[in-house]
């Protein structure tokens, strides 16, 4: 289904509400003694569509194309101009109302409207529309891919929060073993069967873990931090997630065919989709290029009336004109009888005046310094870059699906790798501590094969969500949602 970006400004106002909103509600859920809501994966990725500056920078991008695509549609429709002057001349001038030469200062105004409609233009109208309708969809398809980006990016910070819990709970277990430690045998050496200095080495160990502690929490707070900026989310909110209880989570290895999920990516993938419509909006370019090449025609249409302040009309009466004459050596005046005239109001004059005209215009370029040349060949050198580009990006959908599937692949042998070197350290542990508890070990063997035994558990974390995180990507790669 299509998706529409294309926000009123009242839309706009309620999405700034209802992230307010969001952001008082988030607050209520940090006031102390409230239960603070925990946020699962999908949560944080819908949060972070929402919030992410580059997807409202690429949604702004689909509002641009969605209105230039719409007026192109209307490029269509006919024009009408409405035009209309006054002015005042002094002098040697034309009576405007009948097109006499005065002598004498007037004033003078027209009014009219215009208009016209576009019969033929090479077809630069119809090509208009289509490319504007690629361009839409290619901006659309971007959006979508930058979405697309951001929920991997947020799985990839949450996975990293969660890897870091772990951990930081594995070496709180590690604290409360040495304590326990400590304390068995400080019963020993009260007993006389161990000596006192094995405390100082237990002591130190102690000391070695809390630091540590105190490391994986900052850490975790760096984590929290990095998902934070990833949704975009003020860092001083308080933000819980939900963590998956680690026994449940299960490291399985699955097959890939990398034909086939390619195959499937090209076909689904906003970015490839995207690089083609960007192929059919540049060759469509080309033809827009050839249209300034061919005549055009036009028709159009004009409506004017004017006015003058000297023009005249009959007012029904009539006058008596002499004139001198000459008639037998002797001057004599004669009188003739003329139609009288008034001045001719304004509305009068509008009313009269009219004046239509129709036609239509013909254009055949001859010659425009290569221009029209010019344009068409870059224009195909748009297309051929646009052909370069969409296989540059189905060569890196390739060859990261390759990786990804490798990335796999090796994730889950270091992962099995790690599991067996753990059993070999745990064996190694538990055989040096009965040693101690008989008295026949010492502390620190047991401190070394505790510290090694640590190392290893926290590799093992940290293998086994990474593992998590690539099949993530594999799973992104054949267009399933991203969840845990």
């Amino acid at each position: 289904m299509e998706k529409n970006y294309l926000f009123s400004q009242n839309q706009i106002r309620l999405m700034r509400k209802k992230g307010l909103l969001l952001y008082v509600i988030i607050i209520m859920y940090n006031l102390p003694g409230q239960t603070l809501k925990k946020w699962d994966l999908s949560q944080c990725i819908e949060y972070a569509r929402k919030e992410n500056l580059n997807i409202q920078q690429a949604t702004l991008g689909v509002n641009q194309a969605a209105v230039q695509y719409e007026q192109s549609k209307r490029n269509k429709l006919p024009t009408a101009n409405g035009q209309g002057n006054y002015g005042y001349n002094y002098g040697f001038s034309v009576n405007p109302t009948n097109n006499q030469v005065v002598s004498q200062g007037l004033t003078s105004g027209s009014v009219g409207v215009s208009g016209g409609i576009n019969l033929y233009s090479g077809l630069q109208v119809q090509n208009s529309i289509l490319q504007g309708e690629a361009d839409l969809g290619a901006a659309r398809m971007e959006v979508e891919n930058t979405e697309r980006n951001i929920a991997l990016n947020v799985a990839q910070a949450y996975l990293q929060v969660i890897m870091s819990r772990e951990m930081l709970e594995n070496a709180r277990l590690q604290v409360t073993s040495t304590q326990t430690q400590i304390e068995r045998l400080m019963k020993m050496v009260e007993a006389g069967t161990a000596a006192e200095s094995g405390k100082y080495t237990l002591e130190a160990q102690l000391a070695t873990e809390e630091l540590s502690i105190t490391t994986l929490e900052n850490q975790v707070s760096l984590a929290m931090l990095s998902l934070k900026q990833v949704m975009n989310l003020e860092p001083d909110i308080i933000l819980d997630i939900v963590s998956p209880d680690p026994s449940q989570v299960e490291i399985i290895q699955e097959s890939y065919k990398i034909n086939d999920i390619y195959r499937e990516s090209e076909a689904t993938f906003p970015n490839i989709k995207s690089a083609d419509l960007r192929i059919r909006s540049a060759m469509i370019g080309v033809e827009l290029s050839k249209a300034s090449r061919r005549p055009s025609l036009s028709f159009f249409t004009q409506f004017n009336t004017r006015y003058s302040s000297i023009a005249q009309r009959p007012n029904g009466e009539t006058v008596i004109v002499t004139q001198p004459i000459f008639f037998n050596g002797q001057t004599t005046e004669i009188g003739f009888p003329q139609q009288g005239f008034e001045k001719s109001p304004v509305f009068y004059q509008l009313t009269r005046n009219f004046g239509l005209a129709a036609g239509l215009n013909l254009s055949v370029p001859i010659y425009s310094r290569g221009q029209s040349l010019a344009n068409q060949q870059l224009a195909e050198i748009n297309v051929k870059n646009a052909q370069i580009s969409s296989r540059i990006q189905r060569q890196s959908l390739r060859q990261a699906i390759e990786r990804a599937e490798m990335d796999v692949k090796l994730a889950y042998n270091n992962y099995v790798a790690s599991q067996k070197q753990l059993a070999s350290f745990r064996a190694l542990l538990e055989n040096t501590e009965k040693q101690l508890n008989f008295g026949v070990g010492n502390q620190t063997d047991f401190t070394l094969a505790k510290n090694n035994l640590n190392r290893i558990e926290n590799d093992l974390i940290r293998l086994k969500y990474d593992f998590i995180f690539k099949t993530k990507i594999m799973e992104f790669y054949q267009g399933k949602e991203i969840k845990l």
